[in-house]
Parts: structure tokens; C-alpha cells; sequence
């Protein structure tokens, strides 16, 4: 679990905090991956720390630093972004972090003239989902979508995908391939059938009818999802900030609404854990996890 405490970790009844002091890069936790020995790597954004079981340790930076790296597509790679600023991801080859920029793409240009003193970088990325084959996708504040192949990185812009029909930014923040192949991209309302080939540097896609039924906010708009996930049973799960969680299954479709007893939780995560249960992390919340139905408030035998 990460919290602004630390990392709590459970082994059975067990807990134990990991913080800066045990070599952990940063408390600022962005994600979480393991690779294939079990090593669990985490993506925070003053480096990426590996916990091999035991300790902590930050993996080193390539000399290359500057954006310059390959893009390579190889199995067994990890993938990064330490924060939310940076031009591109970083990629780690089983020994050291290659920080890759992204090739241009047209909406820079459209971006700029919009926002000429902008502070960040409109191509910080915001979410990294590896596809059933192999293809590498990455989510961005401000710019799209784009997916690495292992040959090509190439993009695709919808503009009501990354603004808010409200005038907010919301960036590329959930990416799922559903069993049937398409995709679901931050909204419910529509999925998308990708091609295989990109062309100039672009995707080719069709924009598919979404989920039938989808609540609206309080405003009248389709929610956004901050994140997505598949379960064991290959179920697509998907979570909304404050509208709640939708489950499908087949041709089944449940909405669970998810509450603090005071008001909606602001659910920034979605995860499935090996025994198959659904578990979110919140803002205003804390954890919670699906019980007999419903989504419960996860109390540990620590305070988190």
C-alpha cells in the first residue's frame, strides 16, 4: 500500500513501513510494477526503486540521459515514468534506465499556440499499459495517446479524451485492451478497434458504440476513468473518480458506487490481486476492496 507515510507492506498478519530511510527514491509512489523473479519495482519521481525482498535499491541511469536512447521493444523490459514531466518514458533493460523522448507529434504544435507559456510538458505521461502483444501504449497530460510497437511510436488525438467537456484537462489516465481486442480509453462511451499498421506516424481506429446505461455526473457528462483493470476471470473493471466502479462481464454490465459515509469516494485506483479481489485506492478514503458485493473500507492492523 502506498500512503504519505510510507509503504506499508502485509505478509499474513504481518505489516511493515518502508520509507526513504530503508532506500526508497521518494514517497511520491506513481506506480507499481513486478517483473518475472518476483523483484517489485517502484515508480516514483526521484527514480525508480527495486525491492528484491530483502532492500531497497535505485536503478541507474543510463549515460544516454538526455532522450537520446533507442527505442527498443524487447520482452522482459520495464517501463517508467518517474513523475509527470518528462518527454517521454523511461525504459529499464534489466540493468539500467534509458530515458526516451517521444517523437513529435502535430498536436504539439496546436497545443503551443493555445498555451504558449506552459510550465509543464504536454508530453509528461500520465499512464504506461503493455497490450496482449507486447505493443507498449503510454497516456499523456495533454497530447494524446501513442503506442510503441517495437518498430514505430504512433498517435492518436481525440480532444474530448483529454478535455472535459467543462473546459478541465483530464490527460490520458486509463488505457484496456477488452478480451475481444478493442480498447477502452478513458471513457466508457466508446471503445476502439485499432489497427495493426499506423500510417505517417498516426493510428488507425474505429470508434465503436460504449457501454449502454452509463450514469451521468451532476453535470450532465459522461465520466471520466482514472483507472482500469482485468480481473482473473478476464472481467474489465473500470473506475470513475467520484461515479463509482463499472464491472463487465460478457454481456453484463454492474455498477458498484463506492462511499466514505459522507460523501463519494475519490477513487484514483484500481487493482486485482492474486486470489481475485478487487481493491481501490482513494483519496478521501483510503483502500477499499470488494466484500460480498459491495466495496468496503480496508482497516489494517497499522495505521497507513
Amino acid at each position: 500500500f502506498c500512503a504519505k507515510g510510507g509503504l506499508f507492506q502485509q505478509q499474513g498478519d504481518v505489516w511493515k513501513r518502508w520509507t526513504a530511510d530503508d532506500g526508497l527514491a521518494s514517497l511520491g509512489v506513481v506506480g507499481i510494477v513486478e517483473d518475472n523473479e518476483g523483484n517489485i519495482y517502484f515508480d516514483t519521481s526521484e527514480g525508480v526503486s527495486k525491492y528484491d525482498g530483502v532492500s531497497f535499491s535505485t536503478l541507474p541511469l543510463a549515460q544516454e540521459n538526455s532522450g537520446g536512447g533507442n527505442w527498443v521493444l524487447e520482452e522482459g523490459d520495464l517501463w517508467f515514468r518517474m513523475g509527470w514531466d518528462h518527454s517521454g518514458p523511461f525504459r529499464y533493460d534489466g540493468v539500467e534506465l534509458h530515458y526516451l523522448e517521444f517523437p513529435k507529434t502535430a498536436q504539439e504544435e496546436a497545443f503551443r499556440e493555445l498555451y504558449p507559456n506552459v510550465g509543464y510538458s504536454p508530453y509528461g505521461v500520465y499512464t504506461i499499459y503493455r497490450a496482449e502483444d507486447g505493443a507498449v501504449w503510454f497516456g499523456t497530460s495533454s497530447l494524446g495517446l501513442c503506442r510503441f510497437d517495437g518498430e514505430t511510436v504512433d498517435w492518436m488525438y481525440e480532444d474530448y479524451l483529454t478535455n472535459t467537456p467543462g473546459g478541465g484537462a483530464f490527460g490520458i489516465r486509463s488505457i484496456l485492451e477488452s478480451e475481444d481486442g478493442t480498447f477502452w480509453i478513458c471513457t466508457p462511451e466508446y471503445a476502439y478497434e485499432i489497427a495493426d499498421e499506423g500510417v505517417g506516424g498516426e493510428l488507425r481506429y474505429q470508434k465503436l458504440p460504449g457501454l449502454d446505461g452509463v450514469v451521468m455526473n451532476e453535470t450532465g457528462e459522461i465520466p471520466y476513468l482514472m483507472s482500469m483493470v482485468k480481473d482473473n476471470q478476464g472481467g474489465t473493471w473500470m473506475a470513475s473518480y467520484t461515479e463509482g466502479v463499472w464491472h463487465i462481464n460478457g454481456e453484463t454490465c454492474h455498477r458498484y458506487e463506492v462511499n466514505t459515509g459522507e460523501e463519494a469516494a475519490e477513487v484514483f485506483s484500481i487493482t486485482c490481486d492474486l486470489e481475485g479481489t478487487i481493491w481501490l485506492g482513494t483519496h478521501n478514503g483510503g483502500a477499499y476492496r470488494l466484500v460480498n458485493g459491495r466495496f468496503e473500507p480496508f482497516t489494517p492492523a497499522i495505521a497507513l
